[in-house]
């Protein structure tokens, strides 16, 4: 029997010594062939991607065989990627060299370089709707109001590459020329770092009512946001205005956890992909007993109008001029030499299943911005909070 055993241990030594010595001798020959395993759905997707891409690689080869100039691979290749994107009709959908993702990242962060304005496109130019305090602009003199009309010398049609004309290196000047009225006036001004805070809350009213200001939604502001709250409900406030005005969106999580913080359990939004999947963002029962005022303009977008349709549809009162209505979500993905390519791929809607994009929000009460001294919206806001009783009942959505 121990004989027996033997001889089946040696023929299993045997079969697995000449299995190894098969495999390294196939790896070696694979390896000198330059030969790769490739499975055959791998492999037959690779083929129909380049029967579908033969002109391209046809001009390709035309350029590298007989274009008579040298030329710059990387531009082209990036002017390729931009084209691409372009094509498809969409201006959110978009390609980012590593200057322009940087501009995206600082932008939602409030920290950048640049002159210290915040500006939307209408049908009349680049109106200037915030010049930051003690910013480069501020202190050149440039008002809200204001239209931005050429940027060093160029004109833009959209507002992506203005704003990254307008930004640049600190210590850098640029040209701006504005129109303020009907006169035409040119600012040449030296660019800074501008630190700007994703959120300001503060007491109004001599404490009687609580404001808070998100001007953007970056990674802290939900914390942000959940701090200056919780202080100002400390001190007793008796009513909260939310200034939703000029801001662009951002992170769409940040805007979820903030709608959390304000609003009673239920959907916040839901979001739909290109083939119907649909998902929900809720918020839980714990949140702030204050009764609320939001204010919007034209330049609230994106994640912020997600959360003004949520506070809308839950009863609180909106003030102001109707969203921008970008009501869709985009994924940024980001490659390893810091380029990165915005893609659209959700749209979302309120909790009521109310269209945003393209649509906009509705205030509840529409009140025209001034740009004098008097902020109209603000204080039709704080009338509205001061008559109201503290008390709130909330609507629950299923």
């Amino acid at each position: 029997m121990e004989k027996d055993n033997s001889k089946v241990r040696i023929i299993l030594i045997t079969v697995l010594l000449t299995l190894a010595i098969v495999g390294i001798a196939f790896a070696l020959f694979m390896k000198m062939s330059n030969l790769v395993f490739v499975n055959e759905k791998s492999y037959n997707n690779a083929v129909e991607q380049i029967k579908g891409n033969e002109k391209f690689f046809d001009i390709q080869r035309l350029i590298d065989e007989t274009f008579l100039w040298e030329y710059d691979q990387s531009a082209e290749k990036e002017a390729i990627y931009r084209s691409m994107l372009d094509s498809l009709g969409d201006q959110y959908t978009r390609y980012l060299n590593e200057g322009e993702l940087q501009d995206l990242i600082d932008s939602m962060n409030s920290s950048f370089t640049g002159v210290g304005v915040v500006f939307m496109q209408t049908e009349e130019g680049f109106i200037i709707t915030e010049v930051i305090n003690e910013g480069p602009a501020y202190y050149a003199g440039l008002k809200a109001g204001d239209y931005i009309l050429k940027v060093d010398g160029e004109e833009f049609e959209n507002s992506d590459d203005m704003a990254h004309a307008i930004r640049g290196e600190a210590g850098t000047q640029v040209k701006l020329l504005i129109k303020r009225d009907k006169e035409e006036i040119e600012f040449d001004i030296v660019r800074g770092k501008i630190e700007d805070a994703s959120v300001e809350g503060i007491t109004i009213e001599d404490g009687k009512l609580g404001y808070i200001r998100i001007k953007s939604f970056g990674d802290d502001t939900a914390k942000n946001f959940d701090k200056a709250l919780s202080q100002l409900e400390s001190q007793g406030v008796q009513g909260l205005v939310i200034d939703l005005r000029n801001n662009s969106g951002g992170l769409f999580d940040e805007g979820v956890k903030i709608a959390d913080r304000l609003l009673a359990e239920g959907i916040v939004s839901y979001a739909e992909d290109k083939n119907g999947n649909r998902e929900n963002y809720n918020s839980d029962a714990k949140h702030t007993e204050l009764t609320m005022v939001v204010l919007t303009n034209g330049a609230t977008a994106s994640t912020s109008e997600m959360l003004a349709a949520a506070l809308k549809d839950y009863g609180v009162t909106l003030v102001g001029e109707k969203t921008f209505g970008k009501g869709i979500m985009q994924e940024t993905h980001i490659y390893s030499d810091n380029t990165a390519v915005n893609v659209t791929v959700r749209e979302f809607f309120s909790p009521n299943g109310n269209k945003i994009h393209g649509a906009g929000v509705e205030p509840t009460e529409v009140v025209p911005y001034s740009y004098e001294l008097e902020d109209t919206q603000l204080n039709r806001a704080i009338e509205l909070l001061l008559k109201k009783k503290t008390s709130k009942a909330f609507i629950f959505y299923g």
